[in-house]
Formats: C-alpha cells, sequence, structure tokens
C-alpha cells in the first residue's frame, strides 16, 4: 500500500506512482488547467476507483435526484410575470442547492470520522456526532482489540487504477486488516435498515481490497444517516467480495478503457498505448 498526505477530495487522475494530479499545464502553457483522458494518455495516469465505477447507473440517486425536483416544483413560489424558463430554471436551480447541501454534509461526516480516528478535532461536535464517532471506534475496538492503528484516505495503487479507501485499520500484532469505506445515506434509506448495500459499493470496496493485505472477509461498509446519525455496519461477505465485487470491478475497468480508448496498463510512456 502507498502511504501519500491526506487528500481530502477524491481525485480523478494519479500519476504512475500513485500521486493525485489536479492540475496539469494547458497545451500553451500559459495556465494550469484540470487534467482529461488526453492528459492521461499522453503522461500515462491512472484513474480512480470511483471514476470507473461511475460509468453505473445508479437509478436510487437518480430517483431521488428528480424528487427534489419535484419538490422544488411543488414548494417554491412563482413571481408573477416569471417566463416558463425562468421558472424551471429556478426549480433546478433549488433542487441542485439541496443535492449540493447533501453532498456536503456526506464530506463532513466523512471529515468528522476520519479526523476523530486520527485523534484530531475542527470544532466542537454536537452530541449526534460524537455519539457516531464512539460507535466507530467501538466497532474498530470490537474486531481489532485495543491498540489498533488506523490510516484514512491514503491512497492505494492498482492494476491500472487508484483510489483512496477511507479507512484501513490493523490490530496491535499486525495480524488483522480492516478495510473499510464510509457512506452517508438519507434517513429513511433502506441500506440503514434491512436493506442492501448498493452495488457500486461493492465494486468499490473490492478495488481497494486487490490493493491492500485486509482479507476478504475484512471488507466493510459504515453507513451513516446525514442527519440522524443511524450507523449500520455491514460486513460484505468473503465470496461476495472474491467474486462478484472483484469480477465486476474488472468488466468496469475493460469498459472504461474502451471507452476511452486508453489502457494504462499497455502505456508505452511515448504517448499511447502498445496496442495502439
Amino acid at each position: 500500500m502507498i502511504e501519500r498526505p491526506i487528500v481530502r477530495e477524491s481525485g480523478k487522475w494519479y500519476d504512475r506512482d500513485g500521486r493525485q494530479v489536479s492540475e496539469v499545464k494547458s497545451a500553451d502553457g500559459k495556465r494550469m488547467v484540470k487534467p482529461n483522458v488526453i492528459h492521461a494518455r499522453k503522461y500515462g495516469y491512472l484513474p480512480s476507483v470511483t471514476s470507473i465505477c461511475r460509468q453505473l447507473d445508479k437509478p436510487g440517486l437518480r430517483k431521488w435526484r428528480d424528487e427534489q425536483v419535484l419538490l422544488a416544483a411543488l414548494s417554491l413560489p412563482r413571481p408573477d410575470g416569471q417566463t416558463d424558463a425562468e421558472w424551471v430554471a429556478a426549480i433546478l436551480d433549488d433542487a441542485e442547492a439541496q443535492v449540493e447541501a447533501a453532498a456536503d454534509r456526506g464530506k463532513d461526516w466523512h471529515s468528522i470520522i476520519e479526523d476523530a480516528l486520527l485523534g484530531q478535532t475542527r470544532r466542537e461536535l454536537s452530541e449526534v456526532e460524537n455519539a457516531v464517532v464512539k460507535q466507530v471506534r467501538d466497532w474498530l475496538s470490537q474486531e481489532l482489540g485495543d491498540g489498533y492503528t488506523v490510516v484514512v484516505e491514503r491512497t492505494v495503487k492498482g492494476d491500472g487504477y487508484c483510489g483512496t479507501p477511507d479507512i484501513v485499520a490493523q490490530d496491535r500484532d499486525l495480524t488483522k486488516t480492516i478495510l473499510a469505506d464510509i457512506k452517508t445515506v438519507q434517513d429513511d434509506a433502506p441500506q440503514l435498515g434491512k436493506g442492501k448495500p448498493r452495488e457500486e459499493w461493492l465494486y468499490q470496496i473490492a478495488a481497494y481490497w486487490r490493493t491492500t493485505d485486509a482479507e476478504d472477509s475484512n471488507c466493510w461498509e459504515v453507513i451513516v444517516g446525514r442527519e440522524n446519525g443511524a450507523v449500520k455496519f455491514h460486513r460484505w461477505p468473503a465470496d461476495e467480495i472474491r467474486k462478484d465485487g472483484w469480477q465486476a470491478f474488472s468488466l468496469l475497468r475493460q469498459l472504461w478503457v474502451i471507452r476511452n480508448r486508453y489502457n494504462p496498463l499497455t502505456w508505452t510512456g511515448k504517448g499511447q498505448t502498445k496496442e495502439e
């Protein structure tokens, strides 16, 4: 596992050594721009696990976003004289604001849990937030015993991809490793009850599993309700990680290669791949 400085935002591209690439020089060399697949082909950049999994349709997320649009249409007052086009734009803007607020709360939960596990505090936590942190710590102690060590948001490098699992924890004797991702959901999401975790979560953590010392029986999702702080710890069955998860991610990676006409595994260092 490659250890790098903590990166709070998931990067789309990484260099050959597993370092996140946030900006590159423009073609004329006069400014910095975000990298894309053209730069990746030139420099041999690796895509992130998230970018590869993002190819999947997410019906649950799509349904929730559609609901935000409908709720905005029902609740947003329409000023006199506003055209249909202006009204539609206002509805979409309001719905997007709700989506961004949910995303921000999700990032906040990641920071709260990760900082707490590292012994860091950026602000005073609420009662709900402290309760979530305690549950996560108790879970790790139950699985690993006292004296466990934790690494958060460190870059790992696989065959043709990189990523940043949220939690990699080991027991004191370094005989057991836990790999976990933090997922935030709506308070009434089925994943907090008896509902199955989302399939893309399995593919994502299986990709991380292939890069670490964690056994396939020690891969987890830490699922947190965005507002109420309900917590569920889901342990993936070993066969789902090893077979379904990894096989599915491998196919997604192949699809990504085809769609982007670029295979990091066969990059020659001359701005092209062997098959080109």
